[in-house]
């Protein structure tokens, strides 16, 4: 049965879109369309557009960018969440999701964890952001790993990044993009794992 005593889920939308009830409309769309399906889609994300004609909704782009995977416009949506809540959890993770494995841009994806660790301060989400600069910018991998040894001083992985960094800085020497052993700044091929540095270079050039 629905909210209304058996109403078709199209009926309950209407009947709460009505009263004003956003979030509860919110809940039944995400229940209906997005986890059941018993809620066509395009009329799901006709109310979402109709609750944004009236007001902004993090949660309303959250579950139109679900909605809409995996075209752009998904994307817009899921950008908008996170940008209204960048301390969201969820809103923070279907972003990432969406450059990561829709685009395949892993930088990206990383940018919005970023993001998301300034607002949370979620020292997981900081450490696996410090990690993954250590690679490509090891002085701001050093400079995230410290943030967190200020709230958590006995962090053994952020110590780990900050010795790194500090190496890395005092000896001119720069970390391999993939495997993140330090080279000298002119090698052109890791010893470690043989990655071709100049041809990697070209490839991420922007």
């Amino acid at each position: 049965m629905g909210l209304f005593g058996g109403k078709k889920p199209e009926q309950e939308a209407e009947d709460l879109y009505l009263s004003g009830d956003y979030d509860a409309l919110f809940d039944l769309i995400f229940r209906k369309a997005i986890q059941s399906r018993k809620m066509k889609k395009d009329v799901a994300v006709s109310y979402l557009k109709k609750v944004l004609a009236n007001r902004e909704s993090a949660r309303a782009y959250y579950i139109l960018s679900l909605l809409t995977i995996p075209d752009k416009s998904g994307l817009e949506y899921a950008k908008k969440a996170f940008e209204m809540e960048p301390a969201s959890e969820d809103y923070a993770l279907n972003l990432a999701m969406y450059y990561s494995e829709g685009m395949r841009d892993v930088d990206s994806s990383m940018k919005v964890y970023e993001e998301y660790w300034k607002s949370s301060g979620d020292t997981k989400i900081g450490i696996m952001v410090a990690e993954w600069y250590v690679k490509r910018d090891v002085k701001r991998a050093g400079e995230i790993a410290a943030e967190i040894l200020k709230k958590e001083p006995k962090n053994r992985k952020a110590a780990k990044i900050v010795k790194t960094s500090e190496k890395a800085i005092s000896s001119g020497e720069v970390p391999c993009p993939n495997c993140g052993t330090l080279l000298s700044r002119d090698a052109t091929v890791c010893y470690s794992c043989g990655l071709d540095i100049q041809r990697w270079k070209e490839k991420h050039a922007k």
